[in-house]
């Protein structure tokens, strides 16, 4: 198992958008590490961390098709 994940990874393993994980870290629910040298952004999410937010918040989470985003 990874130790971090991408907004992307992160996003596929929640079944949301990639947009709703960075509103997410933006707002402070999940804690996210920025990597990135520069001005733009480059998150990274702890594991346990994604593991935490799924945990407490069982709308979120694998196998949810409420979340999923309509192609």
């Amino acid at each position: 198992m990874k130790e971090f994940y991408s907004p992307k990874e992160a996003a596929e393993i929640l079944s949301v958008n990639r947009k709703t994980i960075l509103t997410l870290v933006n707002s402070g629910r999940i804690k996210a590490t920025n990597v990135a040298v520069g001005t733009r952004a480059l998150y990274r999410i702890p594991r346990a961390e994604l593991e935490n937010f799924i945990n407490s918040n069982k709308e979120y989470g694998p196998g949810n098709t409420k979340n999923q985003e309509s192609s």
